[in-house]
């Protein structure tokens, strides 16, 4: 899946990625959230630049990941305000500059959380890149809106995930934005 998303014309990727977050502008958990968390796109992911330039046109709180240094696997969420708060980071992804303060996943109050990955379900199923990070992070934090942001060609057919495995609430595409059948599960504990 790698390869192939690494393999689109740029021109392609652009316009899905342009579809896909029009698609998430347009709906009403968009459009009522106050805060949301965002990624920043790296090796061919769905990009986010558009709804983060909207959110902070419409004054959203926005939110980025960061590694925390020193302790693998785990992630903190940094407000950000503009395009320049993200440098690059410990992988080569930005990230929110280490001045800023960042938010550890028991503190944080998010309306909704856009997260990239390899491959997704409708089912909610999600395969990032086996560390773990946002698998933890949502484990830890309360947040009912979790948005699998992708290629429609990374939709595949469900499977028997880990327990440990931290289902989406929706998936969004170029073909549109679609509630999974866990919606119901704010996290991984059962």
């Amino acid at each position: 899946m790698r390869k192939k998303r690494l393999e689109q014309p740029g021109e392609q990727a652009s316009d899905l990625s342009l579809k896909a977050q029009g698609h998430l502008l347009a709906s009403s958990l968009w459009q009522e959230a106050q805060s949301v968390a965002l990624y920043a796109a790296a090796k061919g992911e769905t990009d986010t630049s558009l709804l983060f330039a909207r959110a902070l046109w419409a004054g959203k709180k926005v939110f980025f990941p960061r590694m925390r240094q020193g302790e693998k696997g785990i992630m903190d969420f940094v407000r950000v305000d503009s395009p320049d708060d993200l440098v690059p980071g410990q992988f080569g992804i930005l990230e929110p500059r280490r001045e800023l303060s960042g938010v550890s996943a028991a503190e944080l109050c998010l309306d909704l959380c856009v997260v990239p990955g390899l491959v997704f379900s409708l089912k909610g199923d999600r395969v990032g890149y086996g560390g773990g990070y946002y698998d933890r992070f949502f484990t830890a934090a309360d947040i009912l809106t979790r948005i699998g942001l992708c290629y429609s060609f990374q939709i595949v057919a469900p499977w028997a995930g880990e327990p440990w495995d931290v289902p989406m609430t929706h998936i969004c595409s170029e073909q549109g934005l679609v509630a999974t059948d866990r919606t119901q599960r704010s996290t991984g504990k059962e």
